[in-house]
């Protein structure tokens, strides 16, 4: 008869453990560079400027912008009012500002009809929304 250890073990015994959960990959200096400058950078499509920000809601603030519904697939930006989410977000993100004319195409990966993407802007508390402006 073996002894037993205080931890239920006998003399001999190999205690075999699960591996622990693998690593994430290390991403290299530029990976995480290219990351970064990614949100800054509106891409080309299609002859328009596109690009994606993030808005998110917070007590009674709103988005604080009018827009145009009429082609039934986009908002167009009218105006955007002073004190509200966008002009916020305007205002933090020079490089990324919403103006008049502006479409926004998606939000929270809904497109192409605007009572849904109405519906959305006025439930969801986080938007990520796609921009899009006519090329220079």
């Amino acid at each position: 008869v073996f002894p037993v250890f205080k931890d239920a073990s006998v003399p001999d015994d190999k205690i075999i453990a699960p591996d622990p959960e693998p690593a994430e990959p290390a991403q290299t200096e530029t990976a995480k560079e290219e990351e970064e400058e990614l949100p800054a950078a509106p891409r080309t499509v299609d002859g328009y400027l596109e690009w994606t920000i993030t808005l998110v809601k917070s007590g009674d603030k709103r988005l604080g912008v009018d827009v145009d519904l009429t082609d039934g697939m986009t908002m167009v930006i009218d105006a955007i009012s002073p004190g509200g989410l966008l002009q916020d977000f305007n205002d933090a993100n020079p490089d990324k500002k919403l103006i008049k004319e502006d479409r926004i195409i998606s939000v929270n990966g809904i497109s192409d009809n605007t009572a849904k993407l109405t519906q959305v802007c006025k439930k969801d508390s986080s938007l990520t929304m796609v921009v899009r402006r006519k090329a220079p």
